[in-house]
């Protein structure tokens, strides 16, 4: 990792805990945890806005599974259909409701994401050109670019704002189960 690039992560790590243990931190909380997942698999039907495929939709019920195996509280998808219905089946299932914000706007969703309380578990729902810098503005490391055919990674972030950390971890899941 270059040089400079490793001093704007520990400038960040350093920045967090500053906020969190200053009065700042309070409006700055920030979840212990957040997932991050691409929309599922979409239509190939020419628009701009398609709706998931029934492959999609088979990923969007395994996801809503995989929600509440991690306790999710809060969800945030952008302003496109296929985020929205990917996390339908779990906000209903679990009875959440889904904040959403423009895609071209991420400063805004990690402003929502940060206001979020310590307890809170957090899944956003993005794109392949977004997930990846969500991740990165929010502490992770080495997260690796998203193939355009790439709907099957969850980018699991933990946040320890008291050691001022963020681990990450890449898991798979299937369209299906």
């Amino acid at each position: 990792m270059p040089a400079l690039l490793r001093l704007g992560v520990e400038m960040k790590r350093l920045l967090l805990v500053a906020l969190l243990t200053c009065g700042v931190g309070m409006a700055m909380a920030t979840p212990a945890r957040i997932l991050l997942v691409r929309h599922a698999e979409k239509m190939d039907d020419g628009t701009r806005d398609p709706s998931l495929s029934a492959e999609g939709r088979a990923r969007a019920e395994v996801l809503a599974t995989l929600m509440g195996e991690h306790h999710v509280t809060d969800v945030f998808t952008s302003q496109y259909q296929r985020t929205i219905q990917t996390a339908a089946p779990g906000v209903a299932a679990h009875d959440l409701r889904a904040t959403v914000v423009e895609a071209q706007k991420p400063a805004a969703l990690l402003e929502l994401v940060h206001a979020l309380p310590p307890s809170a578990v957090a899944l956003i729902v993005g794109h392949s050109n977004t997930v990846p810098d969500l991740a990165h503005e929010l502490g992770a490391e080495d997260v690796a670019p998203m193939g355009e055919d790439e709907y099957d990674r969850i980018v699991i972030l933990h946040l320890d704002p008291a050691e001022g950390e963020v681990t990450s971890r890449v898991v798979r899941y299937p369209p299906s189960s």
